[in-house]
C-alpha cells in the first residue's frame, strides 16, 4: 500500500568545538539511498521505524561472515557501524518513514584517539555493522546530544562510546593484509587527481594492463561499486569535504570535477538529499516524499 505524502527533515551539524564530526538528523524520512561510500567512520543511532541497509564488497572478510551484498534490518534502538569507504545502501521498510542520527567521525581522529586506546592499527575495519543493546543505544544517544550541544567532555564521551563497542562486542579488527582495496585499483598517484580529471573507465583499465570488462569486475569484486560509481562518490565527497569548510558551492562544484552549479546541486540532492547551499550551512532541508 504507498506511503502518504509527507515532509521529512534532515540537518547536518558539524559542531565547532569537535571539527573531526557531522552528525546528520534525518526525520519522518522514506528516501532510499543507492550504493555509495563515506570517507568516515559513520555510527547511527535508529530513533523511530526501521529501515534495511546492505553492504557490498568484501571490506570485511569471509572470516566475520559479511560477504558481499549481505543485507541488514535496524530497527528502533538499534546501533548501525559502517567502516571508511564501504559501499552501502539504505531503504526504508515497506515504504515507512524511519528517523536516525548518523555520525560521520574523521579517520585520522579515529586513528590518533581511538586505535591506540583498542590497541589496533591505524588501518582497521568494522566487522559488527549492527548493534542491538539497549544501554549501549541510550549512552550513544547522549553522546550524540553532547556534540551537537558542543559539551565540554564530548570528545571523550564518544571515545569512550567506541572503546565499549570493542570491549563488549569486538566491533573492531586490523584489517586483512590481502583485504581488496579500491585504491588497488586505481593507478598509482591517481587517488586525489581522480576527483578533478574525468577519467573513463577503458582508460584506466588500460592504465592498470587489464581488459576494461576484467577491470570493471576486479574492481566491484573489491570495492562493491562500477569505476564509474566510485569515482562519483570520490567527487561528492571533496565536494562535501570543501563545502563544510566554507568554499562557495561554485568553487567546491569546480575542484570537484563537476561541469557547474548545478549539476553538483542535482548529484547533491540525489545522494544526500539535501542541497549544497543548506548543507553548507548546517541549516534543516525539508522535502516532500
Amino acid at each position: 500500500m504507498p506511503h502518504e505524502s509527507h515532509s521529512a527533515v534532515q540537518t547536518f551539524a558539524a559542531p565547532q568545538a569537535l571539527p573531526f564530526v557531522e552528525v546528520r538528523t534525518t526525520l519522518d524520512s522514506v528516501q532510499p539511498y543507492a550504493e555509495h561510500f563515506h570517507s568516515s567512520w559513520s555510527l547511527g543511532a535508529i530513533l523511530e521505524g526501521r529501515t534495511r541497509f546492505r553492504l557490498h564488497g568484501h571490506t570485511h572478510g569471509q572470516t566475520h561472515g559479511q560477504m558481499h551484498g549481505q543485507m541488514y534490518e535496524a530497527q528502533k534502538g538499534d546501533l548501525v557501524l559502517i567502516g571508511p569507504g564501504v559501499a552501502h545502501s539504505c531503504n526504508p521498510v515497506d515504504g515507512q518513514s524511519r528517523s536516525y542520527h548518523m555520525a560521520h567521525v574523521d579517520c585520522r581522529w579515529f586513528a590518533q584517539r581511538v586505535c591506540p586506546v583498542l590497541g589496533l592499527p591505524e588501518n582497521c575495519v568494522a566487522v559488527l555493522p549492527l548493534i542491538r543493546d539497549n544501554a549501549l543505544y541510550a549512552s550513544a544517544l547522549e553522546v550524540i546530544q553532547a556534540m551537537l550541544a558542543g559539551q565540554a567532555g564530548s570528545e571523550q564521551a564518544l571515545l569512550d562510546l567506541l572503546v565499549q563497542l570493542q570491549r563488549g562486542y569486538g566491533c573492531f579488527r586490523p584489517a586483512d593484509e590481502d583485504c581488496d582495496s579500491a585504491v588497488r585499483f586505481l593507478p598509482a598517484g591517481e587517488e586525489g587527481s581522480l576527483c578533478t580529471e574525468r577519467h573513463a573507465v577503458s582508460q584506466l583499465a588500460e592504465i592498470s594492463g587489464l581488459r576494461r570488462e576484467s577491470y570493471s569486475r576486479a574492481f566491484r569484486r573489491g570495492t562493491g561499486l562500477p569505476p564509474a560509481s566510485y569515482l562519483h562518490c570520490l567527487r561528492l565527497e571533496k565536494a562535501r569535504r570543501l563545502l563544510r569548510q566554507g568554499k562557495s558551492i561554485a568553487e567546491a562544484a569546480a575542484a570537484a570535477g563537476y561541469a557547474d552549479q548545478s549539476h553538483l546541486h542535482r548529484m547533491f540532492v540525489k545522494f544526500y538529499s539535501v542541497t549544497p547551499g543548506c548543507y553548507r550551512k548546517g541549516a534543516s532541508h525539508s522535502y516532500k516524499k
